[in-house]
Protein backbone atom coordinates (compact mmCIF):
# COMPACT_ATOMS: atom_id res chain seq x y z
CA UNK A 1 0.00 0.00 0.00
CA UNK A 2 1.55 3.51 -1.08
CA UNK A 3 0.96 5.95 1.10
CA UNK A 4 1.08 9.79 0.45
CA UNK A 5 0.76 13.25 2.61
CA UNK A 6 -2.02 15.51 1.40
CA UNK A 7 0.31 18.07 -0.33
CA UNK A 8 1.94 15.11 -2.59
CA UNK A 9 -1.47 14.12 -2.57
CA UNK A 10 -3.14 17.13 -4.43
CA UNK A 11 -0.44 17.79 -6.65
CA UNK A 12 0.04 14.48 -7.98
CA UNK A 13 -3.97 13.27 -7.76
CA UNK A 14 -4.03 12.31 -11.28
CA UNK A 15 -1.54 9.81 -11.12
CA UNK A 16 -2.49 8.68 -7.91
CA UNK A 17 -5.82 7.83 -9.24
CA UNK A 18 -5.02 5.60 -12.08
CA UNK A 19 -3.30 3.40 -9.59
CA UNK A 20 -6.07 2.97 -7.89
CA UNK A 21 -7.96 1.96 -10.80
CA UNK A 22 -5.19 -0.01 -11.42
CA UNK A 23 -6.34 -2.02 -7.90
CA UNK A 24 -3.61 -0.69 -5.95
CA UNK A 25 -3.91 0.79 -2.37
CA UNK A 26 -3.45 4.42 -1.47
CA UNK A 27 -3.88 5.99 1.70
CA UNK A 28 -4.33 9.76 1.99
CA UNK A 29 -2.56 10.86 5.49
CA UNK A 30 -2.07 14.33 6.88
CA UNK A 31 1.58 12.65 6.48
CA UNK A 32 3.03 10.06 4.74
CA UNK A 33 4.60 8.38 8.00
CA UNK A 34 4.82 5.22 10.37
CA UNK A 35 1.36 6.17 11.15
CA UNK A 36 0.44 5.89 7.88
CA UNK A 37 1.13 2.29 8.21
CA UNK A 38 -0.65 1.32 11.32
CA UNK A 39 -3.46 2.86 9.88
CA UNK A 40 -2.78 0.23 6.90
CA UNK A 41 -2.58 -2.56 8.59
CA UNK A 42 -5.97 -1.76 10.95
CA UNK A 43 -7.65 -0.99 7.76
CA UNK A 44 -6.34 -4.55 6.58
CA UNK A 45 -7.60 -5.80 9.37
CA UNK A 46 -10.87 -4.26 9.24
CA UNK A 47 -11.62 -5.49 5.34
CA UNK A 48 -10.68 -9.31 6.98
CA UNK A 49 -13.35 -9.00 9.98
CA UNK A 50 -16.09 -7.54 7.32
CA UNK A 51 -15.51 -10.57 4.69
CA UNK A 52 -16.42 -12.80 7.53
CA UNK A 53 -19.59 -11.42 8.53
CA UNK A 54 -22.73 -12.79 7.05
CA UNK A 55 -24.76 -10.59 5.72
CA UNK A 56 -27.90 -12.57 4.51
CA UNK A 57 -27.48 -12.79 0.99
CA UNK A 58 -24.73 -14.86 -1.76
CA UNK A 59 -22.45 -13.34 -3.85
CA UNK A 60 -23.79 -12.14 -6.97
CA UNK A 61 -27.54 -11.33 -5.10
CA UNK A 62 -29.39 -9.03 -7.22
CA UNK A 63 -29.81 -5.42 -5.84
CA UNK A 64 -33.40 -6.37 -4.53
CA UNK A 65 -32.13 -9.66 -2.68
CA UNK A 66 -29.93 -7.24 -0.61
CA UNK A 67 -32.20 -5.12 0.15
CA UNK A 68 -34.43 -7.69 1.22
CA UNK A 69 -31.28 -9.70 3.39
CA UNK A 70 -31.19 -5.87 5.07
CA UNK A 71 -34.64 -5.62 6.11
CA UNK A 72 -34.64 -8.85 8.07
Amino acid sequence: MLSVGIFEAKAQLSQLVERVAQGEEVLVAPEASSDASALADWTAELRAFRRGIDRGAKPGSTLSELIAAGRR
